[in-house]
């Protein structure tokens, strides 16, 4: 008896499970999350014998799993000029690459398995673009704290300061050093970058 087969006759959820986690090395909800699909297609494809190449048979994607959101919001800020992200993406050079752009399986190949919920897709490098070397999951907050460092310097940062002081618009100030309009506002208030002195805000 093949795991297909031993996973059809199965009588209870204990027993599915155990034959899912033996066909795929881990639970349908887990292999779901990584390649952006929902449980039930999973479960489906394995009752049809498919389970070997599940993440290529063109089953329908869940479009609202992070991954497949990361996947859809990289291309869109890259190269949609409707996209609120586009200056600072795609308006400055920045782009994805073939294998990524063209497909969704691509990109889950390089990046499903390190995926977690509640991290979104970062540039290590933020001069480059998005592809497997340059690219990790990262939490709000570090992946704000990355691209400051990148970008800014302490002496920048005390200029901002002060320039905000003297009457210049924080969204002004956000596009001309790329960063967005609330990380513009932590660097002002003293959010971030509190080891640059500080210039009183009134």
């Amino acid at each position: 008896m093949d795991l297909v087969e031993e996973y059809n006759l199965a009588k209870t959820g204990k027993e599915k499970r155990r034959v899912i986690i033996s066909i795929l090395g881990e639970s349908a909800s887990s292999f779901a999350g990584r390649h952006g699909f929902t449980i039930s297609k999973v479960c489906q494809q394995l009752r049809a014998g498919r389970c070997k190449i599940v993440s290529k048979v063109g089953i329908t994607r869940d479009k609202k799993s992070g991954l497949y959101l990361s996947w859809s919001a990289m291309r869109a800020r890259c190269y949609s000029k409707n996209n609120i992200g586009y200056n600072n993406y795609g308006g400055r050079g920045i782009r994805v690459c073939y294998s990524w752009f063209t497909s969704y399986d691509a990109f889950v190949n390089d990046m499903g398995a390190s995926y977690e919920a509640g991290k979104t897709l970062d540039r290590i490098d933020n001069s480059k673009g998005y592809n497997k070397e340059n690219c990790r999951w990262a939490t709000r907050q570090e992946q704000g704290q990355h691209t400051a460092r990148v970008k800014l310097t302490v002496d920048k940062v005390l200029d901002i300061r002060r320039r905000r002081e003297a009457g210049a618009k924080i969204v002004d100030l956000a596009k001309e050093y790329r960063v967005s309009y609330t990380h513009m506002k932590y660097i002002i208030y003293n959010k971030v970058w509190k080891n640059a002195e500080r210039t009183i805000i009134s």
